[in-house]
């Protein structure tokens, strides 16, 4: 039936469109290709009704032989989720009370009872058309634990953000002549709430695009952190990017259960599916997922949907953002943390260490901050401080979101290697558990930065400015000790340096490209030398093109010059003054003191002295 319905509307489709028309069909909408049944918010749309339908075949703990009888909580939907190489339906569901079948080859069967999904599940394994077949399963968000709800009533706190940079990243790009494109980054999470003053931008707009209706706010009855959760995710990507980057919200949580009072619910398969819309999209192509929830492996169950919907982004050139998740265990027995397409982020604090909860492990590539993370929550105008992993994924997704901004044909490869390779490694880290260090926003920009000029003082004492882009650069210069900006002097050709400057400053811009740090060659210079020694004869470091020097000295009672060396005379302070060729001064301030052994000497006279 499907297939004439599907054969029908492609006819309309083409009448249509020989007609100059498309009616109400949307080319998105139509019936899709051959090996798609459904296209995919067909199937979104059945597959949130199939859920609702059947929620009463779900079992509690007691009935599917679990020793832990303190609890009623349903955590066995008794539904299989199969895989085969075709949307073709299954040659025998083995008694299933309910079937969704049609899109990305996926099958989904609901069974009456556990015992009914087992037997069920044990048919599948040996048959020959099965790719893979596991359980589906409730996805449950932790509750805040006692640390985190203490950190509720703290102040304001933005070490976040210090840490990581990005203030100055968002700096370096305002700056640069780089074209900044927009960017959306999924959150797959509990719904965001669009309104929030945290979203707005320069103009007053939001920064979250609509999607679903169920995907702007969480559900109005939701309590605890099914509440706040997702807001205060995005607020994290929000509070860390430029207004170019926005935010779509994808709502996993697809229906609300008897059992569970004011408890959005849901699944593998209703996650699966949201990073599948997240890839799919056509109206705002999603160019970033983030994903802050974890869930443990079970001995059946190995997230095969999940794995292959997350490998489709990646394929698709999306990155996917994966929380370590908040158990103190190895992330490799949590997905999609376990995955190798994701980067998965571990929580750090402001001490530069792990948070103690935080999952660790060989499949952790990043850490960001997640200790009191300050962010918004439901409510126009609230914030909350909150930790976990979770908070400490949006650093991240923020991170690739600026990098995919800077340049759309970055892989989700390339972004995985540039976040990783340019993170900011403390003192006695340990990357074989928390993965190549704290991400760092300024750091990561160097893949689209320009290298710092080269500033050279020529034989003739004139200076050049230089870089590694070549011809393809230009040059702004200042004299007096402030820093360039492309207002300032550009470079033509290699000038004397003038006399009273102070350093010669240069920076390197090319279209398209950051501009580069600062580069400086100094015309005054102070320089502290602190390791001359009484009665020592010791030369100063000067530059090796030094030429034409000459010496002053403003105490002469500690120091002099002999045969261009500082003879120290005594102990105590003293300043060189040394002017060179193209206008050069430097100031050695010269601190002589005593060496160990002189000390020992100074010592037993001294003490002789006192014992006659």
């Amino acid at each position: 039936m499907r297939k004439f319905i599907s054969l029908l509307l492609s006819i309309v489709v083409f009448v249509s469109l020989g007609n100059g028309s498309l009616g109400y069909v949307t080319a998105e909408e139509t019936v899709a290709e051959t090996e798609n049944i459904l296209t995919v918010h067909e199937y979104s749309d059945e597959l949130q009704i199939f859920l609702s339908n059947n929620w009463e075949y779900g079992t509690t703990p007691d009935s599917t032989g679990s020793e832990n009888e303190s609890t009623d909580v349903i955590i066995n939907t008794n539904r299989l989720i199969v895989t085969t190489n075709t949307n073709e339906p299954l040659k025998d569901d083995y008694g299933a009370v309910d079937k969704l079948e049609g899109y990305n080859n996926w099958h989904i069967m609901q069974y009456q009872d556990y015992d009914s999904a087992v037997n069920a599940y044990n048919n599948y394994l040996i048959q020959p058309y099965v790719e893979y077949v596991e359980f589906d399963e409730i996805l449950y968000l932790e509750e805040p634990d006692d640390e985190e709800i203490a950190l509720l009533a703290t102040s304001i706190s933005t070490w976040g953000a210090t840490k990581v940079k990005s203030a100055e990243a968002i700096s370096a790009l305002n700056k640069s002549k780089i074209s900044q494109k927009e960017t959306v980054v999924a959150v797959i999470d509990t719904g965001v709430e669009q309104s929030h003053d945290c979203f707005k931008d320069v103009n007053e707009n939001s920064r979250v695009l609509d999607n679903r209706p169920k995907d702007i706010v969480p559900h109005p009855n939701a309590d605890g952190e099914d509440k706040w959760h997702g807001t205060h995710v995005a607020g994290i990507i929000a509070m860390n990017t430029p207004d170019n980057i926005k935010i779509k919200p994808y709502n996993y949580f697809y229906y609300y259960s008897n059992d569970l009072p004011n408890k959005p619910v849901g699944t593998k398969t209703s996650l699966s599916n949201e990073i599948k819309l997240a890839t799919e999209d056509k109206v705002k192509k999603v160019d970033v997922i983030n994903i802050s929830l974890y869930q443990e492996f079970t001995s059946t169950d190995k997230g095969g949907m999940v794995s292959q919907a997350i490998d489709n982004a990646v394929k698709a050139g999306i990155p996917v953002i994966v929380c370590a998740g908040n158990e103190s265990k190895d992330a490799s027995g949590y997905y999609p943390a376990a995955f190798d397409s994701v980067i998965t982020v571990a929580a750090s604090t402001s001490s530069d260490r792990i948070r103690s909860t935080s999952n660790y492990g060989e499949c952790v590539d990043i850490s960001a901050p997640g200790q009191s993370i300050y962010s918004a929550v439901p409510g126009g105008d609230s914030y909350e401080n909150h930790s976990g992993t979770s908070m400490a994924t949006p650093y991240v997704s923020a991170a690739a979101a600026i990098l995919k901004s800077t340049n759309e044909n970055f892989t989700a490869t390339q972004i995985k290697e540039y976040i990783t390779a340019s993170a900011y490694k403390p003192s006695g880290w340990n990357t074989s558990k928390h993965g190549a260090g704290i991400v760092n926003f300024k750091n990561m920009l160097k893949y689209v930065t320009m290298p710092e000029p080269t500033i050279t003082l020529g034989s003739n004492d004139k200076i050049s400015i230089t870089s590694a882009a070549g011809s393809n650069a230009t040059y702004y210069y200042t004299t007096n000790g402030t820093d360039p900006t492309t207002s300032s002097t550009r470079y033509t050709r290699s000038f004397s340096v003038p006399s009273g400057a102070k350093s010669i400053k240069a920076i390197a811009v090319v279209d398209g490209i950051i501009v580069s740090d600062v580069a400086e060659f100094p015309i005054q210079a102070h320089i502290y030398v602190d390791d001359i020694y009484y009665k020592q004869k010791k030369s100063l470091d000067l530059p090796d093109d030094a030429r034409n020097v000459k010496y002053s000295v403003d105490n002469k009672d500690i120091v002099v010059i002999e045969d261009e060396k500082v003879h120290a005379l005594k102990a105590g302070q003293a300043i060189v003054t040394v002017t060179m060729n193209a206008n050069r001064i430097y100031y050695y301030h010269i601190n002589v003191g005593y060496a160990w052994w002189q000390h020992i000497i100074i010592y037993v006279l001294f003490g002789w002295l006192w014992y006659i």
